[in-house]
């Protein structure tokens, strides 16, 4: 689901009505690389910085970068939810709706955060 997010939003982005502005931005950024690829590296702490430094110069590029960097690179996340879900799932409980289904699941995956705003509230 995530993989098919980040493709829509990276469509939008490349949609027909910014395609020039974007052409510009690649080859301003080909340009800047090209000819201080070594002073980039060195100055820079890190792509997103990169990337949140000089978002006015490049606006789509920089959206679409931090859009990418932010992917998540493995699967245990989404490995863990579907063991909660199996867990929420037990035979006991095969009649109840999709609704109620995702809700136990989210909430269960969820709960040490629902926990700590619990006692967050409490003081």
């Amino acid at each position: 689901m995530l993989v098919r997010m980040t493709l829509y939003l990276v469509g939008m982005i490349i949609a027909d009505l910014w395609k020039e502005d974007i052409k510009k931005e690649v080859e301003k950024l080909r340009n800047l690389l090209y000819h201080n690829n070594s002073k980039l590296i060195y100055e820079s702490q890190s792509s997103k910085n990169f990337w949140l430094e000089n978002n006015k110069e490049y606006p789509y590029l920089s959206k679409l970068a931090l859009v990418l960097s932010n992917i998540n690179s493995s699967s245990a996340f989404i490995e863990r939810f579907f063991s909660i879900c199996g867990i929420v799932q037990d035979k006991r409980k095969m009649n109840i709706t999709q609704d109620l289904f995702i809700t136990r699941c989210l909430l269960r995956a969820n709960i040490k955060i629902l926990n700590e705003l619990r006692e967050i509230k409490k003081q």
